[in-house]
């Protein structure tokens, strides 16, 4: 079985936008001071929390579908396990190269819980499960 590049845009869709609203509710609930996201585009664009929460967050969900590709094109017979396992690739995209490159923040979330837990919680838990089991459930039989 093999899930479609489209399944994985959809899953990874799916599942961005679920995450966003995890970190959303999050920052509202006063957990977080904003979503990472947000603060990202700040960083790197500058201005206001409205406008950085709105591009940020459209940005965050499109490259979020985009994570997911590599995952319908290289993941035979995809399952919830294989989605959660690939999310370490965005966490550890998270830990490193966000706040090496764009956020000049701490690498692996300053070592803090939050810090550590967060991006796993939301790339493994969150988005790969949903990844995985949107590509598992679409995903063809493959014709020699």
């Amino acid at each position: 079985m093999k899930a479609t590049l489209k399944d994985g845009f959809v899953g990874g869709l799916i599942g961005s936008l679920a995450v966003a609203g995890a970190l959303a509710a999050l920052a509202l609930a006063g957990l977080i001071p904003k979503a990472p996201f947000v603060g990202a585009y700040q960083a790197v664009m500058g201005g206001g929390w409205v406008g950085a929460a709105v591009i940020g967050t459209g940005l965050f969900v499109l490259f979020g579908a985009l994570w997911a590709l590599p995952f319908a094109a290289l993941v035979p017979n995809p399952t919830i396990g294989k989605g959660i396992a690939f999310g370490l690739l965005p966490t550890l995209w998270n830990w490193t190269f966000v706040p090496a490159v764009l956020t000049d923040g701490p690498l692996f979330g300053g070592f803090s819980a939050m810090g550590l837990i967060i991006p796993l919680v939301m790339n493994c838990l969150i988005w790969g499960s949903i990844v995985g089991w949107y590509c598992a459930r679409h995903a063809r039989a493959v014709v020699a």
